[in-house]
């Protein structure tokens, strides 16, 4: 199941202007990267994962890998009476395999198998938090780049993932023998559809928008991210001494607003819209958000009277922003700081926010997600994000010559964060200064 579809390296030429497949005399960097997608669609082929020109531009190889989504990577529990019961996690055993297999790798085409650094974005940001909590991965990455991880979405308990195996399980309608001989991916794409349909009224704290995750079953993953983050000194998070970068986007959940809004035409359905968001039993968690200095001023008497539907939509964007990336990545940052000191002593935590960016093509037609870009902004913004890149990968610091100085976090007060803007590096001490 295990698929590695790009792999880029610099082109070096010889003398004679033939391609050198290898070259004796450096030892290049290794990025690999994991595409998001919410654990259940996605790959490697995705628009803006082509690593040739971050490899051709950074003397780095780029490694861009496929792993199981859905229930083929996630399904937990009896299948049949004659049949092991399904173990789950096969996604992560994924991107385990592949590491491992860089690595073997990693002389044959001229890679550093010490130097390898881990790349996600959303849900592949996710998976690497879940590396940092087994133990099987310890050794097997450097440096990791977590870009835009919802991690207000912890890992399953072991009880969930059965929970939704239950659900899962019958919807097959299958006997013993055809699980292997008869299912095919269309048919498990089917049941998955029919499960994500009844999931919200089943199993309603389960969150709708990401109900497939990996789950801590104490074997491969021995804890919980968050609550190994939580216990100053955890031999369950395996940091040891390496460097992380956390980025997000300024306005990161436009496009989930723009299509949960989408027939919002009252102030009054906007603690409804909350709930569904949080994915929680707990009546009373909407209405104090919705009360908070934070959100209050903009949801409050005056909106309702002018009614301003789209001003409503905006302030659902500041909060969905906040509450699944924003908030829990700078606290995260903040955290690992505090609780897990490098041995060096330095600081090894960097965080980022994008406040002007590129638009994929499926955010092109969502208001939420329009703006003036300065005609230049694009190529400036990819020059300095690939070069950064590049050096922390090489060398564990994202700083360069030409380029505005980061520092590490420092404490919640002095959080130094890159925001790239207008201006581009403008360094920061608060998310939120304005």
């Amino acid at each position: 199941m295990l698929r590695i579809r790009h792999l880029s390296a610099p082109s070096q030429t010889s003398p004679t202007g033939r391609l050198s497949v290898k070259t004796a005399c450096f030892t290049q960097s290794i990025a690999r990267k994991l595409h998001g997608g919410s654990f259940i669609q996605g790959g490697a082929t995705n628009y803006g994962l082509d690593g040739s020109a971050l490899a051709g531009k950074s003397k780095m190889i780029v490694v861009v890998v496929q792993y199981r989504l859905g229930l083929l990577g996630f399904l937990k529990g009896p299948l049949a009476r004659t049949s092991p019961p399904i173990g789950g996690n096969y996604a992560v055993k994924d991107v385990i395999t592949a590491l491992n297999s860089i690595r073997e790798m990693a002389d044959a085409f001229g890679g550093d198998r010490n130097s390898i650094t881990l790349a996600g974005q959303s849900s592949g940001a996710e998976m690497i938090k879940t590396l940092l909590v087994t133990r099987s991965a310890s050794d097997l990455f450097q440096r990791a780049i977590l870009q835009s991880a919802p991690l207000n979405y912890g890992d399953h308990s072991a009880k969930t993932a059965d929970a939704i195996g239950a659900i899962a399980i019958p919807l097959f309608n299958c006997q013993d023998d055809c699980y292997r001989s008869y299912l095919d991916v269309d048919t498990i794409l089917e049941v998955q559809d029919a499960l994500m349909d009844q999931l919200p009224n089943r199993l309603p704290e389960v969150a709708a928008a990401e109900p497939f995750r990996p789950f801590v079953d104490n074997a491969l993953i021995s804890n919980d991210f968050m609550r190994a983050l939580n216990s100053p000194g955890s031999r369950d998070l395996c940091l040891g001494n390496r460097q992380i970068i956390f980025t997000t986007v300024k306005d990161e959940s436009g496009p989930t607003i723009e299509y949960r809004a989408k027939d919002l035409n009252s102030i009054t359905q906007i603690p409804q819209l909350i709930s569904s968001a949080l994915g929680s039993l707990d009546a009373n968690r909407s209405s104090d958000i919705q009360s908070s200095h934070v959100y209050s001023h903009e949801l409050g008497f005056e909106l309702i009277f002018r009614n301003r539907i789209q001003a409503a939509k905006e302030t659902l964007m500041l909060f969905g922003s906040d509450y699944i990336w924003t908030c829990p990545n700078q606290q995260v940052a903040v955290n690992l700081t505090r609780n897990f000191p490098a041995p060096s002593g330095n600081g090894s935590i960097w965080l980022a926010e994008f406040d002007l960016g590129i638009p994929y093509p499926s955010t092109q037609n969502i208001p939420l997600c329009r703006g003036k870009v300065p005609l230049l902004f694009p190529e400036k913004l990819i020059t300095e994000v690939g070069k950064r890149w590049a050096a922390f990968a090489a060398s564990g610091s994202p700083n360069l010559d030409g380029y505005a100085s980061w520092s590490p976090v420092a404490n919640g007060d002095e959080l130094n964060l890159l925001r790239f803007g207008k201006v581009m590096g403008k360094i920061a001490q608060d998310q939120r200064p304005d």
